[in-house]
């Protein structure tokens, strides 16, 4: 399935190409997700592109391809609400 143009692909699914940030810095193992790369994503529980307001349905959050435990962070730092 291909991209529309804009970097979404039709059944919602959204790339960013961190292509130009990579070669400038060096940073061969980020940008994209594949095995042996390191990549900083969100899991919504909904389509941001049905509604904007979508993309505060965080299920999950990865920092360098290993989940965050939100709620640890929530007790250490507090809800941020």
């Amino acid at each position: 399935m291909g991209k529309t143009g804009l970097g979404i692909y039709p059944d919602g699914r959204a790339e960013h190409d961190g292509q130009v940030g990579q070669l400038l810095m060096k940073l061969d193992d980020l940008g994209m997700i594949a095995a042996g790369k390191s990549a900083d994503f969100v899991v919504l529980d909904a389509n941001p592109l049905d509604d904007i307001k979508n993309t505060r349905r965080i299920s999950k959050v990865y920092i360098r391809g290993k989940e965050v435990d939100r709620a640890a962070m929530r007790r250490e730092f507090g809800s941020g609400s």
